[in-house]
């Protein structure tokens, strides 16, 4: 996800599709009813067809899913498509955001509603918080937020809230303590990982692996920023990180000084051997930081 709210986009244009490419693979599919439905309530704002949004969604999301390429379903041409239109429907159907605000008193009308009301609705019927945009003082789209679990055919969907938080602790049978880690690493020849972290044994490698990659320090020196007392404009530290990797990276403050600089990803495949595509901080994940702030030296 990019810092303006958009994805990774038009990743595989050889997989792209025309409206009426997309309506023929759907019929040829056998889903003539998927097509009824998406033309009844997949519409675009602007007048134009119905299936050339479609084409927009799959040429411009779509082709950025790995796991649905024909290679990977063992299916022709086309199909990858097919699973798309399919999944965001079927997601969508167990949306029923009407009903949830319906069920707590909330109907469309002229007057205003709190914003507060209508979150609690949805979070009471979903469990998690959707993010509102609003143009004039009116709702015009409502986002909910999902981490995959598996391929986008068959997968679990896991909604997460809007406040950047993921879920945690998902699976205690297979917890490991720092002991425990320490001999995984060990007893699959890792011992200098071991040495370097010194607290499984893809993960810790996966993690150490892109730590190593985010020389976080050289970047800012490269522009000239070394710790010091001295503040130094917030822009500045960021353009820095932006030139060096491509993406910005969220600063956390406290105090008025950095404590803490986190980078997001997207991943393509499997973790450890995985394709990790560096993103821009999410639209819905502040930095807390002021204008201007202090990058003390570690001894600070």
């Amino acid at each position: 996800m990019s810092n303006d709210s958009g994805y990774p986009e038009n990743c595989d244009p050889s997989r792209n599709q025309s409206g009426a490419e997309l309506t023929t693979l759907l019929t040829n599919a056998g889903q003539s009813a998927l097509i009824d439905y998406m033309n009844t309530y997949w519409l675009p704002n602007t007048g134009a067809a119905p299936n050339s949004l479609w084409s927009h969604e799959w040429d411009t999301h779509g082709t950025c899913y790995s796991t649905i390429t024909p290679s990977c379903l063992g299916s022709s041409a086309g199909s990858d498509a097919v699973v798309f239109l399919e999944t965001v429907v079927g997601l969508f159907k167990g949306l029923d955001t009407y009903t949830f605000l319906s069920d707590a008193g909330i109907q469309p009308s002229e007057d205003s509603v709190s914003y507060t009301d209508l979150t609690d609705a949805i979070v009471k019927a979903t469990g998690f918080t959707p993010k509102f945009d609003c143009e004039d003082g009116s709702i015009y789209q409502i986002t909910y937020y999902f981490n995959l679990q598996g391929a986008l055919g068959d997968a679990n969907f896991q909604g997460i809230g809007n406040d950047g938080q993921y879920p945690e602790n998902c699976d205690r049978s297979r917890n490991r303590n720092g002991a425990q880690l320490t001999r995984l690493l060990a007893n699959a020849g890792q011992s200098a990982l071991v040495s370097y972290m010194n607290e499984a044994v893809v993960f810790l490698e996966t993690v150490v692996g892109l730590f190593k990659q985010l020389d976080t320090y050289t970047f800012l020196s490269n522009a000239g920023i070394t710790p010091s007392e001295d503040s130094v404009s917030y822009n500045d530290l960021t353009n820095a990180i932006v030139k060096a990797t491509g993406f910005t990276p969220k600063f956390d403050c406290k105090g008025g000084s950095i404590y803490q600089i986190t980078y997001y990803f997207n991943l393509k495949g499997a973790l450890g051997d995985g394709n990790f595509q560096g993103i821009d901080i999410p639209s819905f994940v502040s930095s807390g930081c002021p204008d201007t702030v202090a990058y003390l030296p570690k001894s600070s």
